[in-house]
């Protein structure tokens, strides 16, 4: 189950979120202006920020028991305490437009200058000291702390991870794929660093060695942007593009969630104190809320039969689609999805939670059992056969088929209509506005 909740400004477009030392959500407001606290309970404040227009970019718990931010258009760094006093910090660098930010065991803060090239460390008394990136132009976006104690960061115009130690030697590793434009950086739950590849729609591993590994995500353009890991083994990131929040295993498989809101824009996300997933919504102007615990098997308890085209459109409802992977209808296994605006392969959608579309190019003559599964083996099958038409049928009315029996219960019989638009959406870069 996916919860959003509005923040109090309007237009705010929240980005980055993390997990405060106060129990509760930090999130900065890049639009508003603004650093906002959520409560795991969905209550929300803000504090203004005293530099006007600052583009609040990052946020990050830091060794003081205070979050620190990066404010890109003030070229500032930001501190701000549980109880809402902001301090800023000037970078030495004019014009470097800081985007990451994290702590490290050294007891300091790390950030990225995107424009300005550089990594920069903050101390908690505010002293700043800075370290070019060897690859001129690379604009370095998201940073971590990796499980070798070194700093980790992804390089998006130069297409590299870099890995930094706490004195400041730099060595950077290319990613084998093309202009992937490397965004958010986390480290797995595996020893490894895993981060997202925007323009490249992949998830990548590199180890702290420097091996890379690299996934493709299901959804098309998806432009993943945030990662994080989450007590079940696990690596979750957003889809800005995709409108969808993905999981990825330690072994390269992946589920994709959509969003209640369309157009939402997910940016960031972080694991939550209550044991939930948090993240942002850029063009939403929302922060939401998945909560694992109800993520749950497909269940399906009811389903219709429409014939499409030549084709054979069955949409199922029931409960747990969110988590679907695979769909099998008779012996063929329906891979593909989400299914274009006018398919001609057999395809599914997951619509929401409870609703799931499958479409097959061939028409449906006979009875036929429809199973869908989730990335563990998990699945629930039921049986259903086209409408066979009684000669008192009325001319003209479509026949629309029924589902005559579940393998476990009996169906609901219930009528659906399938609406499909093209989605166009501008991606979103918050790298350097010189590039």
């Amino acid at each position: 189950m996916i919860i959003e909740y509005p923040t109090p400004t309007s237009d705010s477009q929240p980005f980055g979120i993390v997990t405060g030392p106060d129990g509760n959500l930090w999130f900065t407001e890049a639009n508003g202006n603004k650093i906002g606290r959520i409560t795991p309970s969905g209550t929300i404040t803000e504090y203004p920020i005293p530099t006007v227009d600052s583009g609040p970019a990052f946020i990050a718990p830091g060794p003081d028991g205070n979050l620190w931010f990066t404010e890109n258009r003030a070229n500032k760094i930001g501190k701000i305490t549980p109880s809402g006093t902001v301090t800023e910090y000037d970078i030495p660098t004019a014009s470097s437009y800081p985007i990451g930010i994290t702590a490290a065991p050294d007891g300091n803060l790390w950030f990225t200058e995107s424009a300005g090239n550089k990594i920069g460390k903050i101390t908690p008394g505010g002293a700043i000291t800075e370290y070019p990136v060897p690859t001129a132009f690379s604009a370095p976006a998201m940073i971590t702390s990796g499980p070798d104690g070194n700093l980790w960061f992804t390089e998006y115009a130069g297409n590299k991870i870099g890995r930094m130690t706490p004195s400041g030697t730099i060595t950077e590793y290319l990613i084998p794929a093309d202009i992937s434009s490397p965004y958010g950086i986390a480290a797995g739950p595996d020893g490894n660093l895993w981060f997202t590849e925007a323009n490249g729609n992949r998830i990548g591993r590199i180890t702290p060695s420097g091996t890379m590994t690299e996934y493709d995500i299901p959804t098309a353009s998806s432009y993943p942007i945030g990662i994080t890991a989450a007590p079940d083994g696990n690596l979750w990131f957003t889809q800005l593009q995709g409108n969808n929040i993905g999981r990825i295993t330690p072994d390269g498989t992946f589920t994709e969630y959509p969003l209640p809101t369309a157009f939402s824009n997910p940016a960031k996300i972080t694991f939550g104190p209550d044991g939930n997933l948090w993240f942002t919504e850029y063009f939403g102007s929302t922060i939401a809320r998945l909560e694992l615990a109800s993520i749950q098997p497909p269940v399906i308890s009811a389903a219709a039969i429409t014939p499409s085209g030549t084709g054979t459109l069955i949409t199922a409802g029931g409960a747990g689609f969110l988590g679907t992977t695979s769909v099998t209808l008779g012996s063929e296994v329906i891979a593909t999805s989400p299914c274009p605006a006018h398919p001609t392969v057999a395809c599914f959608t997951v619509n929401s939670d409870t609703s799931l579309s499958v479409h097959t190019p061939n028409a449906l003559t006979a009875a036929i059992t429809l199973t869908a599964a989730d990335d563990n083996g998990a699945s629930n099958s039921f049986l259903v056969q086209p409408h066979v038409a009684p000669a008192t049928d009325t001319p003209g009315v479509p026949n629309t088929g029924v589902a005559v029996a579940s393998l476990n219960n009996p169906l609901l019989i219930a009528g659906a209509t399938i609406a499909s638009a093209a989605l166009i959406l501008a991606a979103i870069r918050l790298t350097a506005r010189h590039a």
